[in-house]
Order: structure tokens, then sequence, then C-alpha cells
């Protein structure tokens, strides 16, 4: 991958995680006032998935030609961090709510704990109609549907042609509406990165295409499409409907901002890829803060409670404000630095064991080719 491009996707995860982090703590113990554009964070998800479609596409055409390399790739950079988080979030939140139990009444879940836990490591909370919420961590329930976009792009990469429809419709039936309902975000991903059509496009032309793109990006959200289609959902669809999808009821506008940003990656690709590449320490400066984000997507929602009941009750206001949100992200730098350092024994384990067994693999399993569009 090109390293403008390389830092330019650094720069777009850094960007969606840290608006997560800042719209996640629109609450009314921690500022007096909303936050403009804090309505916005479920778009951070939506970029989140064409961009790990994108790069998850590229590591398995260029980095991981078998099984055993991307399943050692995607279960220790998911599991680096998802573990602790699952089992991390209940231990924060019982010392928090013991201090301050006012901040967690409303809206925190700690019944069920072992049902949470449990489907929360198996990444099961948003199967068919369930909505299991990994008490604090509301962030989490993304997970529980870009691990399984890993499975099925798995499926279709390596199972044999004669099986392979078969073995991802039957995972698909199983994962239930909500999850497939936001495949096609992921997927603009691994079309953008497919697609080189516009790689042949003259350098103003891409770039008149990427601000295309940037406008399209204001105006979707100036215009509030996600609620308008949220609102036409409930209207026509009923209250059962709209509340059984969750996270997936604003399935057609997360499509349309998802082709948005892929045709966005599609231009700026051709743009960067004219460049001179940017000096060597400032794109491996942007790759580690880039391996970050998973660390303050993951986290920040039970430590910025955590850090509001342990620094005592303070007035709403810019000062609390701002200390909270720096023990916070102080803390979540903490963690993800462990989290990279456990990535990286995590795969040589997974590499080594999956080695080992990969006769067991290749006897069901093989890998079938990459077209490019």
């Amino acid at each position: 991958m090109n390293r403008n491009f390389s830092a330019y996707l650094d720069i777009i995860r850094l960007l969606a995680a840290g608006f997560v982090f800042y719209a996640h703590s629109n609450v009314r113990f921690l500022i007096p006032s909303p936050l403009p554009l804090a309505e916005f964070a479920h778009s951070a998800v939506t970029v989140f998935f064409v961009l790990s479609g994108y790069v998850v596409a590229f590591v398995a055409d260029q980095r991981e030609s078998s099984l055993s390399s991307y399943t050692a790739s995607r279960a220790s950079r998911i599991l680096s961090l998802s573990v602790l988080a699952v089992l991390l979030t209940p231990l924060l939140d019982m010392v928090g709510r013991e201090i301050r139990p006012e901040l967690y009444a409303a809206n925190i879940p700690s019944d069920y704990w072992f049902i949470r836990v449990m489907a929360s490591l198996l990444f099961l909370c948003e199967i068919w109609t369930i909505s299991i919420t990994t008490f604090s961590n509301i962030p989490y329930w993304s997970l529980n549907y870009e691990v399984w976009y890993y499975v099925l792009f798995g499926m279709y990469l390596f199972t044999p042609h004669n099986k392979k429809w078969m073995v991802i419709m039957i995972i698909g039936f199983a994962l239930g509406p909500k999850i497939i309902l936001l495949l096609p975000c992921w997927l603009a991903g691994v079309f953008a990165y497919r697609c080189k059509a516009i790689d042949q496009w003259s350098s103003w032309a891409a770039f008149l295409l990427w601000l295309v793109t940037v406008f399209a990006f204001i105006f979707y959200h100036y215009f509030d499409l996600m609620r308008a289609f949220g609102d036409f959902l409930l209207l026509h669809g009923g209250e059962w409907l709209h509340t059984q999808l969750h996270h997936s009821r604003y399935f057609a506008a997360d499509w349309l901002l998802a082709i948005i940003i892929s045709i966005n990656f599609l231009a700026a690709r051709r743009i960067l890829t004219l460049l001179a590449d940017p000096a060597h320490g400032l794109t491996k400066l942007l790759g580690k803060m880039g391996s970050l984000s998973y660390a303050l997507y993951i986290m920040h929602f039970p430590l910025l409670y955590f850090w509001a009941a342990i620094l005592g009750q303070h007035n709403p206001g810019w000062g609390w404000y701002t200390m909270v949100m720096l023990a916070t992200f102080l803390s979540i730098l903490s963690f993800g630095f462990f989290g990279e350092w456990l990535r990286v024994h995590l795969r040589g384990y997974f590499t080594y064991v999956f080695n080992r067994y990969d006769g067991l693999f290749s006897s069901f399993l093989i890998r079938s080719p990459i077209n490019v569009v």
C-alpha cells in the first residue's frame, strides 16, 4: 500500500475513534450543554466498517495467503483487547457504581452478568433479535458485527467453490438480519480496495471526485439522513421492527454513507499515489497512533464513567470535563500499548498452532483467487 494512502487511512481511523470518544463524552454530569455534532457518532462506526473491509481485503490479498495466517492475524487483533475489555468493564462498573451509583442508574446494566460476559466473549450479543449490552461498554456492539464479517470473508476466500456459498448462507442465517444488514458497509471497503478503475484517472479528476465525496459527507449529515431513514422505518415498518433492528435500524442510510466513504478512498488513493512519499518517521508515528484507535474505541466509555466516579463529584463544566477526559485518555494509552504488545505475541502463538495443524485446515479449506474488479 502506498505510504501516503496508508497515512491517510491512519488519520481517518484516528479521527473516527476520536470522534466517537468525543460524542460519548456528551453527558450532562460532565458538561452542562450538549456538544455540537455529538449525535452523529453512529456515522463513525460506518467509517470503521468501510475502513476495516478495505484493510482486511488488502492484507488478505498481499500478506495473508492462507487460512492459518488470515485467522492468526484477525484473531490476535481482536482478542488482544476484546477479552480484557469484556472482563475489565464489569469490574470498573462495580467500583464506579459503589462510589457514584447515580451515574450508572439510568442506562448502564449490571444484571445477568454471566450471560453478558459469555455473549460478549463469543460475539453473540447482536444475533437475530438479541441485543445484549456489555455493561457500560456500549460501543462493543460493533465488534459483534465486525468479527462475523471477518469470518464470512474468510469463508469466501478459503472455502472450496462447491461449498462456499452454502457455508456463507448457513452462517448468515445463524447470525440473523441485523448483522447481515450492515454487511454491505463492510463490503464497500472490500470493493474500494479491489476497484482499480479510478487509478487511471487524472489527478484533477480524482481530486474533483474526492471533493464531491467530502461535500456529500457534509450534506448527508446536514440533512440528517440517518435519522430521516430511522423515522421512515418507524413510520412504515412499525415500532416493533424499528426496535428489534436496534443498531441496524439506519441500514439504508448507512449503505449510502458507506458508498460515499468508499468512493472517497478510491479518489484519495489515486491522488496520494502521485505525491512524494512522506517521511518514514511520520508514517511510522501515524501507524502507531492508528493502531491505538482500537483501544480508544473499545474502552473509552467504561473508563469515562469510571474516572468520573473515582475523581469525585464536581459541578459540570469545562475544567471537570477536561480532567475526566484526560484521565480516561491516559488510561486508554496504557491499555492500547499493552494490547499492541499482546497482539504481537498472540499472533506468534496462533501462527505456531495453526501451522502445526495446517494439514487439517487444508483438508477441507483451500484458497480461492481474489479477482480484481
